[in-house]
């Protein structure tokens, strides 16, 4: 008998890979892991869990409109970043604001 092989992972486990909060990729892979096992379904590779959980941090780590209203609200950033933003500049950086994460 060969090791199973999962296409996709299964919708309940990636929601609870996206809520998954500051686990580490290994701790994650055991919950999911366990998870997996109690749906009766096939194990998912640390790989795999690793790349959705980067994934849904990096959506998490987005600024949303919502996001630079606030900041603007509390001076944060200065109300003309909101128009250049949604016209396609990137926000600059500014202390106290939420800001896109680093690219370096």
């Amino acid at each position: 008998m060969g090791t199973p092989a999962a296409p996709r992972i299964d919708p309940r486990l990636v929601d609870l890979i996206e809520r998954a909060g500051a686990l580490s990729a290994a701790e994650l892979t055991r919950v999911v892991g366990g998870r997996a096992e109690a749906l009766g379904l096939v194990r998912p590779s640390y790989e795999q869990v690793r790349v959705l959980q980067r994934l849904a941090q990096a959506e998490a780590a987005r600024v949303t409109v919502a996001d630079v209203l606030w900041d603007i609200s509390w001076r944060a950033r200065p109300a003309y970043d909101l128009p250049n933003w949604l016209a396609g500049d990137p926000l600059p950086r500014r202390p106290g604001a939420k800001n896109e994460p680093r690219r370096d």
